[in-house]
């Protein structure tokens, strides 16, 4: 006899207990199971359980912001949606690289057709498009050649 398929909540629960290493039943009475449930019910599923997870742990080994292992507890991640969605929404903006600072660089990355930190990207192009796009122009070229030997300079 085969043992019956676990659920997304099944899922969900053993995702948390091996992240947090909090070994806590999932049903009691019915209440945490529930609670997944309303928390899954939002779009949230593993991947954004890990992301969230993992930024609390890397702030609690770094004594970062007050964090400390119960910031991990059941009931604060998943029975409280806002404080879910504002960890997410920092976790995720703390995974993004800076923004470049250098405006030399930027200016390049402008002369040459791609975004400068901040301004999403874009696929990459070959050498020889971009190349193209400078032969056009002389004066951005020439723009282009000047900024990049100052951030060769600065380097």
């Amino acid at each position: 006899m085969s043992s019956p398929q676990p659920t997304p909540i099944d899922l969900l629960h053993a995702a948390y207990v091996r992240l947090t290493g909090l070994d806590i039943r999932l049903d009691l009475a019915g209440y945490r199971a529930s609670l997944w449930h309303t928390w899954a019910h939002q779009g949230w599923g593993e991947p954004e359980l890990a992301i969230v997870i993992k930024f609390i742990q890397r702030c609690i080994r770094n004594n970062d912001r007050g964090f400390n292992a119960g910031s991990l507890r059941f009931n604060r991640l998943i029975g409280q949606l806002d404080t879910f969605e504002e960890l997410l929404a920092e976790a995720r903006a703390t995974g993004r690289p800076a923004p470049s600072t250098n405006p030399a660089r930027d200016s390049i990355l402008r002369a040459t057709g791609r975004p400068t930190p901040g301004q999403g990207s874009t696929a990459a192009r070959p050498a020889g498009q971009i190349a193209h796009a400078l032969t056009r122009d002389p004066a951005a070229a020439a723009a282009a050649l000047a900024d990049f030997q100052k951030m060769k300079t600065n380097l």
